[in-house]
């Protein structure tokens, strides 16, 4: 059913970028897909990412932009052989493996006003209300299908803050780390219910030549991890991503 849904989204439009690694294992060339915005800090940071785990890993890559349901689309399909950050579910796990560096699960929060107080203590709480979503983002499947909770989709971080102090929503959601930007709002406080999600750094196409290197992938990805690479990545990208959006 889910499948329906996605071939109903937008055409994707190709932006292409090449990572190719000097010394090319097997002369391949595998297409990741990123559907974080162009010329966003979370974009960047997937870039050079997936650049890291090219140097390491001594594959190339090919990368195309689209919405996120358009990238899980073309994944189950196997027009791309993987993307960075997949929700595990029943239906992706029906076409990908994934690559995990550890069990910890994802959490998705909530946003509301302070001076709302602790309303948020329980799914149940959000049914009749209105919630700001990110425009192209799935956050679990009872929220995502539930018509009792109406929602108001934005294109850009930090409209999300602005329209729960405007009014227009009684409380906003988002994936844990990418409300940076709202975290030092007084006038904000995280809910106290959240919902877990377990994700996987990479999820490859079960019938892609990309299987092959699963193991190299899930050594090279750890070592990113561990060695703090992939920490400074992100503080180098979102630092600049704050400065840019607290300018708009």
């Amino acid at each position: 059913m889910k499948l329906a849904l996605y071939l109903l989204l937008l055409q994707l439009t190709f932006i292409p970028s090449v990572f190719a690694s000097m010394e090319d294992l097997d002369n391949k060339e595998y297409v990741h897909c990123t559907f974080f915005k162009q010329g966003g800090g979370l974009q960047y940071v997937v870039q050079d990412l997936i650049e890291e785990i090219s140097h390491r890993s001594k594959l190339s890559f090919r990368n195309v932009n689209a919405p996120i349901k358009r990238c899980i689309q073309m994944m189950l399909v196997g027009e791309v052989d993987f993307m960075l950050s997949v929700r595990v579910d029943k239906d992706t796990s029906k076409n990908m493996d994934f690559v995990f560096v550890s069990d910890k699960l994802s959490k998705i929060n909530f946003y509301t006003l302070r001076s709302d107080g602790n309303w948020l203590n329980s799914y149940s709480d959000l049914q009749g209300k209105i919630v700001g979503t990110m425009s192209g983002l799935a956050y679990f499947d009872k929220f995502d299908f539930d018509d009792s909770v109406q929602k108001l989709k934005v294109n850009k971080t930090k409209q999300l803050s602005k329209i729960l102090e405007a009014g227009r929503v009684k409380a906003y959601v988002t994936y844990s780390g990418l409300a940076y930007v709202d975290e030092a709002d007084p006038t904000i406080v995280k809910a106290p219910y959240f919902h877990n999600v377990k994700m996987a750094v990479l999820g490859i196409y079960k019938n892609s030549a990309l299987q092959s290197h699963r193991s190299l992938l899930e050594d090279k990805v750890s070592s990113i991890v561990e060695d703090g690479t992939l920490a400074k990545i992100q503080h180098k990208h979102m630092a600049q991503f704050q400065v840019a959006n607290e300018a708009q």
